[in-house]
């Protein structure tokens, strides 16, 4: 059984973005970080270390 959202509430899908025109996303949202490394090697907490930022309207979100 499908219901509407209430008021205020978003939808999150998740979908490939390649090739898609930055103008058609609304915000994107960083949900994880696959993974990352430094000089010393593999690291842990790599989402921590990212700072969202966008150039254009869209809203970028972590």
């Amino acid at each position: 059984m499908t219901r509407p959202l209430p008021a205020g509430k978003t939808s999150l899908k998740v979908f490939d973005i390649e090739g898609l025109a930055c103008e058609r996303l609304g915000r994107l949202l960083l949900n994880d970080v696959m993974a990352c490394a430094d000089a010393s090697g593999a690291r842990e907490g790599c989402q921590a270390l990212v700072s969202p930022s966008a150039r254009g309207a869209m809203e970028f979100i972590k």
